[in-house]
């Protein structure tokens, strides 16, 4: 969260002032050795300021690409893009929902395993590795599974890289901390925002997750959550219409999706799924035509050049200030 401030706060000098927006997508890049390749591109985007500082975060290689590439490539070089390749076999999609569980149970699911991350945190930054974290862990914490430690001990340790060089995490915000010291907020509150989420990774073996699986009954949409040792709990589970048939496919299909679970308050919470699919597929190459993206100061203009199709749209900042203008 301090990255992020900063960025914000920098990006509000050099561009002005606007709500500003991360967003990402996939696109196709040129390396600096001249590769092109299939990239999931983030940048932020503000209305009337258009699309800045956009950032290549996975690479999807193809194995005869990235062979092709590395090749004639120093060893420092090929190491380097192997580094950058790792795990980008594809794109992830996300689908929302709402979970309604006025349940005591998850309460305090949620406020052991929160606490089990926060634990874990310290301790990497202590100097323990992963095993020696999660044993201790699994120690501290008997009322959470060994799978439901090792996703606490993940969640800390990606914690932990982002931060190692900077000040410890303050967890559920350092602004809402600092009004607690201030005695603005109750301290219940900010405990309340601190404990309030859960995740589990997926698994294919395991009818696609067994810590927070989703289920269709003939009463709609539940879930499924592991509360102990082999004790479950089902909650009715709102997914909006938009969502409902891509989540049938995904459940029929059986492939493991990652469930985030976070408190809204005391009945409500926020769930999102996100699950693997693969690479897009390509629509307009260098054969076939050329895509492009330019950004200017007044102007973020779109084009799409295919050989039967020709299309372009722009958005100018000063023909509408309410939504700009497209044609």
């Amino acid at each position: 969260m301090r990255r992020r401030g900063r960025a914000q706060t920098c990006a509000k000098k050099v561009y002005g002032a606007g709500r500003r927006r991360k967003l990402k997508g996939i696109a196709k890049v040129r390396l600096p050795d001249g590769t092109l390749c299939e990239a999931e591109i983030h940048w932020y985007e503000a209305h009337g300021i258009g699309r800045k500082e956009f950032k290549i975060k996975r690479i999807f290689w193809e194995v005869e690409t990235f062979q092709r590439t590395t090749q004639n490539c120093s060893k420092g070089r090929r190491n380097h893009l192997t580094r950058r390749s790792k795990g980008a076999i594809g794109m992830r999609k996300v689908i929302h929902a709402e979970l309604y569980a006025p349940s005591t149970e998850l309460e305090k699911l949620l406020a052991d395993w929160s606490s089990c991350v926060r634990f874990a945190y310290n301790r990497f930054r202590e100097g323990l590795d992963f095993n020696a974290v999660r044993r201790v862990a699994k120690e501290k914490y008997p009322s959470l599974n060994t799978r439901q430690i090792s996703d606490a001990v993940t969640e800390a340790k990606g914690k932990h890289e982002r931060t190692k060089r900077e000040h410890p995490i303050v967890f559920g915000g350092k602004k809402l901390f600092r009004k607690v010291c201030a005695g603005q907020v109750p301290v219940e509150q900010w405990r309340f925002v601190r404990d309030g989420m859960v995740y589990a990774r997926g698994d294919r073996t395991k009818s696609g997750n067994p810590n927070l699986r989703v289920i269709k009954t003939p009463r709609g949409y539940e879930m499924r959550i592991t509360v102990g040792h082999r004790e479950f709990r089902q909650f009715p589970l709102f997914v909006p219409e938009k969502f409902r048939a891509e989540l049938d496919d995904l459940l029929a299909s059986g492939t493991a999706y990652n469930v985030r679970l976070r408190r809204k308050d005391r009945e409500k919470y926020r769930v999102v799924i996100d699950y693997e699919i693969g690479s897009p597929p390509v629509i307009a190459t260098r054969r076939n035509g050329v895509i492009g993206v330019s950004g200017y100061h007044d102007l973020v203009s779109q084009r799409d050049l295919l050989k039967e199709v020709s299309f372009c749209s722009q958005r100018r900042r000063h023909d509408n200030p309410k939504g700009g203008h497209q044609s």
